[in-house]
């Protein structure tokens, strides 16, 4: 029988962040989006190589029909995973071994709608899966019969963003129509309350959605927006996702990962000061263990979803001071901590992520660590561990 391996989260336990670079995954650099399989909890990445699959120990890669960059991933209801990669649409169907390759669906298109052109993006449906390219829109059923198209740009205008509310496709298309269209019991119809594309939205219990755009989070009733917050400030967000608890995590151009509270106000920013290996942040996805993903120009990440981003120790095992950046000392314990700037109390330990070496006295009721040792795991400046 083989023995569970040494690196395997389920049985180590997962840092705060794990990082993972082109060596790690053996494929090219840049990654566009990430999704995890519903199911079977697999992680998917659409890397320039074609699509890499992790099972929480090895990456495997699985090349695109024509060998292009994926740009866009998406799992429709039956479980399947679908994706777009150059003038290409494929799925994901299990070969004689079981094991899953892309399989090309551009023959179920109209035979007009087959000419090469450049698929920008799907998303999926209960009723299937949509792709849009610069000027169509395309749906793909659950049954495997013909596909069905619509020009919806016309003129100069081109499709922008693709996106669902509802369990609906909508499309924004840009200049000289500068609208968003929603398809509805088989018809296309403008939104005109709807003056942004939206990264993500989320249900409101009083049947309202708040919507992720590149800069604002909104509300919005079906007719109206209310409520525009603006915690991006001048940044401009490529995706976004709203997490369990309702915070909202916005991936960046140039700031890295920008996180907000459920009210959208801003509560903390993860770039390269905060142990990020870039600033840009190219797509995001949030897994059924409370994880973050996050993909690079080079590389990807997976950051722990913390509650509490930020704390002080001031001595005592709970008293914390949200906001704070270092640690003081209290009566009968001493601790450098450098700078510790991600922090949370469970099980009444403390859980810091920090730089710098730390110290804690013997008999501390809240550390796991004795001695003034670093996190051995940890290779890089940033570590992270129980209370020092």
């Amino acid at each position: 029988m083989a023995t569970p391996s040494s690196s395997n989260p389920r049985y180590t336990g997962s840092p705060f962040m794990r990082t993972w670079l082109a060596a790690d995954y053996g494929a090219h650099p840049e990654n566009a989006c990430v999704l995890q399989h519903p199911r079977t909890g697999l992680i998917y990445v659409g890397n320039n190589s074609g699509v890499l699959e992790f099972d929480g120990v090895r990456w495997r890669l699985i090349p695109a029909p024509a060998g292009d960059a994926v740009r866009s991933l998406c799992v429709d209801r039956l479980g399947r995973i679908w994706g777009c990669a150059g003038a290409t649409i494929f799925r994901l169907e299990p070969d004689a071994r079981g094991e899953l390759q892309a399989r090309s669906m551009l023959a179920r298109l109209p035979e007009e709608f087959r000419s090469p052109r450049t698929i920008y993006q799907g998303v999926a449906t209960s009723r299937g899966v949509y792709f849009r390219d610069l000027k169509n829109l395309m749906f793909f059923g659950d049954e495997d019969g013909p596909a069905e198209a619509w020009r919806v740009a016309e003129g100069t205008a081109v499709t922008l963003r693709l996106w669902q509310i509802d369990d609906e496709p909508y499309v924004t298309l840009g200049a000289p129509a500068n609208l968003v269209i929603r398809r509805r019991g088989g018809q296309f119809e403008p939104i005109p309350s709807l003056n942004s594309s939206v990264l993500a939205a989320h249900a409101e219990p009083d049947g309202t959605w708040q919507l992720a755009t590149a800069n604002t989070i909104q509300w919005w009733n079906g007719t109206e927006l209310t409520k525009v917050p603006r915690p991006l400030g001048n940044e401009v967000a490529q995706q976004a996702i709203f997490l369990a608890d309702g915070r909202c995590v916005f991936a960046t151009l140039s700031s890295g990962l920008v996180v907000c509270d459920r009210e959208g106000r801003f509560l903390q920013k993860i770039d390269r000061a905060k142990g990020l290996p870039a600033n840009q942040v190219t797509g995001l996805a949030a897994d059924r263990e409370g994880g973050v993903w996050a993909t690079l120009p080079f590389g990807m990440v997976r950051r722990k979803a913390s509650k509490a981003p930020f704390a002080r120790w001031r001595g005592g095992a709970r008293n914390f001071s949200p906001g704070a950046r270092r640690a003081s000392s209290g009566a009968g314990r001493t601790a450098n901590f450098g700078r510790c700037w991600a922090s949370r109390v469970r099980n009444a330990r403390l859980s810091c992520m920090t730089t710098g070496c730390f110290r804690s006295p013997p008999g501390c009721a809240v550390c796991s660590l004795r001695s003034a040792t670093r996190c051995a795991s940890w290779k890089t400046e940033t570590t992270t561990a129980w209370c020092r």
